[in-house]
């Protein structure tokens, strides 16, 4: 039930989906190394990047979504993440996984990581990449978040649930862009999108966006159509329900 209900979830995060565009845009100026820590992720045909910029110097920078796999309890950002800048490597501190200079020097302040995106299912928290049969790909939008450290060891100190709990330095800003196309997140196709407070999942891909007066979701192109028209269904029925005994949502507009 908890693996059905997460996987859902995934699903409805990645479903409220319409389409608009913004322009292209160009290269990151030399003064944002000043501003506020960002990563650049980018698809170029099967290569994807993560281009980090961080605001300041530290010897470590801790990702703050660092679940476990559900299939064998270990870590999966190791076997989907390889850090292409010399001298920094990901190593994993008690819960966490954090990014780390060797001999603790600061990292520097600019890094690029390769990625492949992970599909596989983790323990209480949302899959890192939802993948279509079609070769569309939806990006959990928080796997990209870090924050400083005074040393890599702080982590061993760390809960696994971070909330609550106060750490350095702001939320990454994270952009998204698809070199084959605009990007899909939050309703709206952009070529560059940025990550919004809340989590979401970003679409890399043409699967289209089924609409209806209640929905605007994706669809795997290969799943049975009986599940779709299920979905359909039920999800207004469900939004119905608890809207009537709990009060309207707080989110406008469909889901």
């Amino acid at each position: 039930m908890e693996i059905a209900m997460m996987r859902h979830a995934c699903l409805l995060m990645a479903a409220a989906l319409l389409a608009a565009c913004a322009a292209t845009p160009g290269p990151m100026p030399e003064q944002d190394l000043a501003g506020p820590a960002t990563v650049r992720v980018l698809r170029d045909g099967d290569v994807w990047t993560a281009d980090y910029v961080l605001d300041r110097d530290a010897p470590a920078w801790l990702f703050t979504d660092s679940a476990l796999t559900r299939v064998d309890n270990q870590p999966w950002r190791p076997r989907a993440f390889t850090v292409e800048t010399p001298g920094v490597r990901i190593e994993r501190r008690g819960w966490h996984d954090v990014l780390v200079g060797e001999d603790g020097v600061p990292v520097p302040r600019r890094v690029r990581i390769r990625f492949e995106p992970f599909s596989g299912n983790l323990l209480a928290a949302y899959d890192p990449a939802l993948t279509f049969t079609d070769g569309s790909v939806a990006l959990y939008s928080d796997q990209f978040d870090m924050r400083p450290l005074a040393n890599a060891a702080d982590a061993d100190a760390l809960p696994m649930d971070l909330n609550g709990v106060e750490l350095d330095g702001e939320v990454v800003r994270a952009l998204f862009r698809d070199q084959a196309g605009p990007v899909l997140m939050n309703g709206e196709r952009r070529a560059e999108a940025e990550r919004p407070e809340a989590p979401t999942y970003v679409l890399f891909g043409d699967v289209p966006v089924d609409e209806t007066a209640h929905l605007a979701a994706v669809f795997d192109p290969e799943l049975p159509a009986w599940i779709e028209t299920e979905l359909s269904a039920f999800t207004p029925r469900v939004m119905s329900h608890y809207a009537d005994r709990l009060g309207a949502g707080q989110s406008p507009g469909r889901p």
